[in-house]
């Protein structure tokens, strides 16, 4: 199996910024945006007390809508516990505040005796307590497990990993200080030395390669220099079969048989020896099983039958270099987004190459053993024996063929072959031939050439197979996902035709595609039925169980399985140790992740600090023993500062700043290093480098450094949308991010920059069918990149069109999505929805056909999991149409009065910016089309309150309450006033993000509006409504 690391993100995101939105009253519904989830931690009751929240549901859903996704531990439970009996004592308070003026201490206690709220608290006490000694526990136990560690590399990092450098780097020097590669120097005959005269035989191509990327293995990365053994060996048998035919003919012509020849013995090359020979052949019948295999080369020595076992050891020989194959695989790609993406398009000319030339090779062969077969035939027809032995053999052969042709096919159906059949196969594109190669020239017509079972029967050869396994490894370094995915789902139902090793290791490979495409779920299936099909037992072998483990803690960890992770990270650590092997840095590494996650989701900031320690400790090493592999060291640096940004959260959330402000600055050296490493390493295209450019944003957002953010932000942004690997879910998170940032920087209208992009995302999202597979998310995604365009557009009202051709299309999405949600035939693999059983089974076969099995599904023992952003889809669609109304008017409106052109005065909408009065919040199509922002607040109609009367036209309307950021709440005031002290707020007026509240008047200010809603009422400032009713 491959081993693998992964950055796993290890903090939420930021809260999303309240957006003041263009305040056009038709399209302020439609340009609403939805704050994000709150940091994924429950906060402590403490912070809660004497709110006066009006529900013990409202104070739950601001404890952390994470609740509602995630299983909740039972810490998390009694704090909610807590937090309600306390919100009912904050009722009572408000009350006794409300007649009596503050409450005193002694009132305080009161309250909490009478609901008996010290009894509760103190059961908490005990509970968090309790955490905290679980942690303790789970520390302990690592420690214990890292008594012994190595300072050397990891066990397998290395070329040939466990086994060692193969006969492909046979001309090849390492360096293992650098990680790079150089030409094995000859002594010549001169002073100096020369060149290796492996050069000489290599065509122009190989030898391109092989000089231009030396450092990353040379000769190795050249198919010519592979499965040489092999070659060699069947080159002899041939060469023995040939003499042994020459020989025969000479007996049968009256000639002396050792002096016969066949035909250009003469100007053939020196084979190998016997003594070689005979070596070879032990050493691979030995090694694939044979125990006596030293008495059987002796038993035929010469002849046929020693040509007959030369085959099959080239068989074995051949098999077992392909399955082991890695040389690709093993490629560091360091060198730069260019010239890895040169490197990759000449690995697929090899694969190409070697394609034609197998392929030809075996049809020839098939060609010449019928001709022979014929003509044996006519030979002894023409003798009187026609129905002799050599018509029986060509009857068997053929029968034969036809019975492996058929086994080939993994539907075990095949049309006839023919050139109907190379027409209809040309409708549609082989996965390998025509998709993942299709830049090869020579390689793009077998497709069509060749029928079904033909293409099948080239694939199946060992080395055509193993390498496309090793090509996997290469688009996966290199994130070409959808190549990965094409070859990966086209090659394992071949795998599972030749079953064990071969089935193993293509299930691995598909592993790694999964994660790839943020597919944890179905990545842990294929790991699962590899567990099932091991022979052997740890002890038997924990080179294989050691990677076993931890590709599986991986996947539980994408899972976000916190408790599976650690465990499965142990059981790897424990399978090394019985087997006297120390942990390496790599183990610490990955306990270090596991503990930070485990100490986030329990709120235990001591575990995760040691899991910072953890973490640094293993980037020390690895420094200094593996300093070569610059991306695995920048996904290290990337968890160091992801932690320290954990650490700063924790201290944020509960009111020390200071402290959160120095684990935010221990952050950001890390973050940046890891982002300089991946840019260094791979490119500032590649997702690991838009990864990290996101995250440095995050750490430089905290920091309140808003432009350096910004720029990070940018190319995360571009990343994001022009990779292969993204989904729905990720674009709106880094969408919303964008928005929420260029708020806060107070430039709305920058929004405009990056549109193109987001196009792009959504075009290359269909491409990939997202917009059939999670119809929900991309019609939520189509929603905010709808808003995206509207308050970008600078009030002007030219982007309603296009907004309005997004939005009709997110609410087929959803029409459609919410009829099959009413479907009972679901896929297992992949959750699809169908009317029929037959429907399903259709699909199954034409997507899923040799790929998962439904034994490794049945092993998983976590439930599916969605992540991402997600809103009810009902309520997701009445949205939508409301937008689309209250647009379609807009629309309407901008029509009649001539758009936006040049000759429009002033334009029809303004954005609001924070030192503007703000005057109307609702519809107000009375008003002039001109700016309906610029009347002097003196001209209003006021009450004897001093708020404005009826001549205002959004009074009575209906809104909702949105900041947008931390605590996602707004507390009400008793009279309209910026001050922030204590007495100026409701003592009962507490409204979370999206309640729904009625204008009622306004100040004279025009900053303030006076609310009311079903539980309370008070002044608010005007910014944190959002339209609703439009009326």
């Amino acid at each position: 199996t491959t081993q693998r690391g992964s950055s796993v993100p290890l903090f939420p995101p930021p809260p999303l910024a309240t957006l003041r939105c263009p305040p056009s009253p038709l399209m302020l519904r439609a340009a609403t945006l939805r704050a994000n989830t709150p940091h994924p931690r429950v906060l402590g009751s403490h912070a809660w007390v004497g709110h006066g929240f009006t529900s013990a549901a409202t104070a739950v859903a601001m404890l952390g809508p994470a609740l509602a996704v995630r299983k909740r531990n039972y810490f998390q439970a009694r704090v909610v516990q807590l937090c309600r009996l306390r919100l009912a004592g904050g009722r009572l308070r408000a009350q006794v505040r409300r007649f009596q003026g503050p409450v005193s201490a002694a009132a305080d206690v009161e309250v909490d005796m009478e609901l008996g709220l010290g009894d509760a608290e103190a059961e908490l006490e005990k509970d968090l307590e309790a955490g905290e000694l679980e942690a303790q526990d789970r520390l302990s136990q690592t420690m214990e497990l890292l008594s012994e560690y190595s300072t050397e590399k990891h066990p397998g990092h290395q070329p040939g990993r466990f086994g060692g450098p193969g006969p492909e780097y046979d001309g090849m020097e390492y360096d293992p200080k650098t990680g790079r590669y150089r030409m094995a120097e000859v002594a010549g005959p001169g002073d100096g030395a020369e060149q290796s005269t492996a050069l000489a035989t290599l065509s122009e191509a190989d030898r391109y390669l092989v000089t231009r990327f030396e450092h990353e293995g040379g000769l190795a990365l050249a198919l010519s220099n592979a499965f040489r053994m092999p070659d060699r060996l069947r080159g002899e048998a041939k060469k023995i079969i040939r003499r042994f035919d020459a020989e025969r003919r000479a007996t049968e012509e009256g000639r002396d048989p050792a002096e016969a020849r066949y035909e250009g013995e003469d100007e053939e090359a020196p084979g190998m020896s016997e003594e070689e020979i005979d070596a070879a052949l032990i050493d691979i019948l030995e090694t694939a099983g044979l125990r006596e295999a030293e008495n059987l080369i002796r038993a035929c020595s010469k002849g046929v039958e020693k040509a007959l076992v030369m085959f099959q050891a080239a068989d074995y020989a051949e098999e077992r270099e392909a399955v082991m194959r890695n040389v690709w695989s093993d490629t560091e790609f360091n060198s730069g987004e260019e010239d890895n993406a040169e490197l990759v398009t000449r690995l697929e000319m090899q694969f190409a190459n070697q394609l034609v030339t197998t392929t030809e090779a075996r049809l020839a062969a098939e060609a010449a053993a019928k001709r022979a077969a014929a003509a044996t035939a006519e030979e002894e027809a023409a003798a009187g024996t026609a129905g002799g032995a050599a018509a029986e053999t060509a009857a068997v052969e053929e029968e034969r063929a036809e019975g492996e042709e058929e086994l080939w096919q993994p539907e075990g159906q095949w049309q006839e072959k023919g050139q109907a059949e190379a027409e209809e196969r040309s409708k549609g594109d082989d996965a390998i031939f025509s998709v993942a190669l299709r830049d090869c020239k020579n390689v793009g017509d077998l497709a069509l050439k060749l029928s079904a079972g033909e293409l099948d029967a080239t694939l199946l050869e060992p080395r055509n197979l193993g390498v496309a396994l090793d090509l996997v490894g290469v688009y996966l370094k290199n994130y070409e996902i959808d190549k990965a995915d094409l070859v990966i789902t086209r090659i394992v139902p071949l795998c599972r035709i030749r079953g064990g090793t071969w089935l193993c290791k293509g299930l691995d490979k598909l592993s790694a595609v999964r994660m790839k495409q943020f597919r944890a779920y179905d990545a842990l299936a294929a790991m699962k039925e590899i567990e099932q099909l091991v022979p052997f037992k740890p002890p038997e072998g924990w080179e294989f169980h050691d990677i076993l483990f931890r590709n599986q803690a991986w996947c539980y960890s994408s899972l976000d399985e916190a408790e599976k992770t650690l465990e499965y990270t142990r059981k790897s650590m424990e399978v090394k140790k019985a087997s006297g092997i120390p942990a390496s840095w790599f183990d610490i590494w990955d306990l270090g992740k596991a503990h930070a996650r485990l100490g986030q989701k329990t709120d235990q900031v001591k575990e995760m600090k040691v899991a910072y320690d953890l973490i640094l400790k293993s980037g020390e090493i690895h420094r200094e023993c593996e300093s070569h592999d610059r991306v695995m060291l920048a996904k290290i640096c990337a968890n160091v500062g992801e932690v320290a940004i954990g650490v700063g959260d924790f201290y944020h959330q509960n009111g020390n700043e200071d402290e959160a402000h120095f684990w935010y600055e221990k952050a950001e050296p890390s973050l940046r290093e890891a982002y300089d490493l991946h840019v260094g390493a791979l490119g500032p295209m590649k997702p690991l480098a838009g990864w990290a450019a996101g995250t440095v944003a995050h750490c430089l957002t905290r920091l309140e450094k808003y432009e350096e953010a910004r720029d990070f932000l940018s190319m995360a942004w571009k990343v994001e949308c022009t990779k292969d690997s993204t989904t729905p879910g990720s674009v709106i998170e880094l969408l919303d991010r964008v928005v929420a940032l260029q708020q806060q920087l107070d430039d709305l209208p920058g929004v405009s920059r990056y549109l193109d992009d987001m196009d792009m995302a959504i075009q290359g999202l269909k491409a990939r069918n997202w917009d059939r597979k999670d119809r929900a998310v991309f019609a939520l995604l189509l929603q905010r990149a709808s808003t995206a365009r509207l308050i970008s557009d600078n009030g002007t009202g030219d982007a309603i069109p296009r907004v309005l051709q997004d939005l009709r299309e997110a609410e087929s999405h959803l029409v459609i999505h919410l009829g099959h949600e009413a479907r009972s035939h679901r896929c297992q693999f992949c959750g699809s929805a169908y009317e029929s059983e037959d429907d399903l089974e259709a699909h199954k076969e034409r997507r899923h056909a040799g790929v998962l099995s439904a034994e490794g599904l049945e092993a998983v023992d976590v439930e599916r999991k969605q992540f991402g952003p997600r809103e009810d889809p009902e309520e997701l669609l009445k949205s939508i149409r409301t937008s689309l109304r209250l647009l379609s008017i807009t629309e309407s409106v901008l029509r009649q009065g001539g758009g936006s052109g040049e000759g429009d005065q002033e334009p029809r909408f303004e954005e609001l910016r924070p030192e503007e009065d703000v005057q109307d919040l609702g519809t107000a199509s009375s008003r002039s089309s001109a700016s309906r922002w610029g009347a002097d607040p003196e001209e209003w109609e006021t009450d004897d309150d001093g708020g404005a009367g009826e001549g205002f036209g959004a009074l009575g309307a209906a809104f909702e309450l949105r900041r947008g950021m931390e605590p996602f709440c707004t507390r009400l005031r008793v009279e309209p006033t910026s001050s922030r002290e204590e007495h100026v707020f409701m003592p009962d007026g507490v409204l979370h993000d999206g309640e729904r509240v009625t204008l009622e008047r306004l100040d004279s200010s025009g900053q303030f509006g006076h609310v009311s809603c079903r539980t309370c009422q008070g002044w608010v400032q005007l910014k944190y409504l959002i339209g609703f009713s439009g009326s």
